[in-house]
């Protein structure tokens, strides 16, 4: 079992993660696989006009980076990477990607193998949620990087910098 921590708050899940050929929800906020969504995008675009539900899709870090053509980025409300590695680096290129290049607005979220000591590293790059595992200490993992040593970054206020004289 996972706990999800978004903007540094441990919340529930309101996404279905649909797997391969699930049914489109009819109630849900939904993601699809980037795989299914070029597949299948033409007919996943009118069932989200037809309910209003959100949109999201996963990647993997093994994707193209990041393998969403730039046109289609508005769709999305949630963007999950999967981290299958933390020793992988790959998923911070593709958050930074996503964010500057691409100007992603919504949710960014990494699941997988979500290292604690890397979280203000992903923050710097945009990732704003977090599927954390069982056996971690939610608050203490929100906690552990609050303030950045460097001026530059996603948290610029200055109550979240410590000025170097």
């Amino acid at each position: 079992m996972s706990r999800l921590v978004v903007r540094g708050r441990a919340c529930a899940d309101a996404w279905a993660h649909l797997a391969g050929d699930d049914a489109l929800p009819g109630g849900d906020d939904f993601t699809v696989s980037v795989a299914r969504w070029r597949e299948q995008r033409r007919d996943i675009l009118a069932h989200v006009e037809r309910t209003g539900r959100s949109l999201g899709v996963r990647l993997s870090t093994d994707d193209a980076d990041p393998a969403i053509p730039s046109g289609d980025i508005g769709h999305f409300a949630l963007i999950v990477v999967h981290i299958p590695n933390a020793a992988d680096g790959r998923f911070f290129s593709i958050a930074s990607r996503l964010r500057e290049q691409m100007r992603y607005r919504g949710e960014l979220r990494v699941t997988g193998d979500v290292a604690p000591d890397q979280l203000s590293f992903m923050q710097r790059c945009g990732i704003d949620a977090f599927e954390l595992e069982d056996g971690v200490d939610v608050e203490r993992f929100v906690r552990r990087h609050e303030r950045f040593y460097q001026s530059s970054g996603a948290k610029t206020s200055p109550d979240n910098l410590i000025r170097l004289a």
